[in-house]
């Protein structure tokens, strides 16, 4: 069966998976604003400003809710989930004491990105390992999510567990690698991650909601 019934005991996992999606579509949103502003020639500091106070926190929170669901899936524990709010609760405040740090002083329009121009750039051991310890632990479960993949027989269930895993990975990763090496700064970066993101939700929603030859095909295979 492609759609799975509501477990019993999973309602927690299922909530903190549809929180990662809510949360990704705000931060999506809120940069889309951001980019039309600029393309509109209305960005100014206190506006982007205030979309990125807006979406900062739905980083963390998107993290933590998808690492919760991995994490569920593998150990079956929903006494993991105040642990890792209050990991990404530490870290959330860590995130924006050094953007509040590097003090913006302006913004730079241009192409498909909208820039803050900070007096200390987003650089720099500090801001790495902050970026790190968000995406390090995330990418971590989802690895370890794809290794169910040898735990099930049925092929539906190999396919599905592969394309979230491709999926989830590829976005994920292209978002950490952006803003750790500064690439996400770029028309090129910004690009990169829009085609990651998009390409990457296409796969899970392909894993389960497959193409209907397909999905024959693999029943047939069990």
């Amino acid at each position: 069966m492609w759609r799975k019934e509501r477990p019993a005991h999973g309602g927690q996992a299922l909530t903190m998976f549809t929180l990662f999606w809510a949360s990704a579509a705000i931060i999506w949103t809120a940069q889309g604003l951001g980019s039309l502003a600029g393309y509109a020639g209305q960005a100014t500091l206190p506006l982007l400003g205030a979309l990125d106070q807006v979406s900062t926190p739905y980083y963390c929170l998107a993290a933590a809710g998808l690492l919760y669901y991995v994490l569920y899936l593998l150990t079956g524990r929903e006494r993991l989930l105040g642990p890792i709010l209050g990991y990404y609760l530490v870290l959330f405040f860590l995130l924006r004491l050094r953007v509040e740090t590097a003090h913006r002083v302006d913004i730079d329009v241009g192409g498909w990105v909208v820039n803050f121009v900070y007096a200390t750039p987003l650089r720099g051991l500090q801001y790495t390992l902050i970026v790190a310890l968000i995406s390090g632990p995330l990418l971590a479960g989802i690895l370890a999510y794809s290794t169910l993949g040898f735990r099930v027989r049925e092929a539906a269930t190999r396919y599905r567990i592969a394309l979230v895993t491709v999926g989830l990975l590829a976005w994920v990763g292209t978002e950490a690698l952006s803003f750790i090496t500064g690439y996400a700064t770029t028309t090129q970066g910004e690009i990169t991650r829009r085609v990651a993101a998009l390409a990457g939700t296409i796969l899970v929603v392909l894993a389960y909601r497959p193409p209907r030859r397909f999905r024959d095909r693999l029943q047939d295979a069990r």
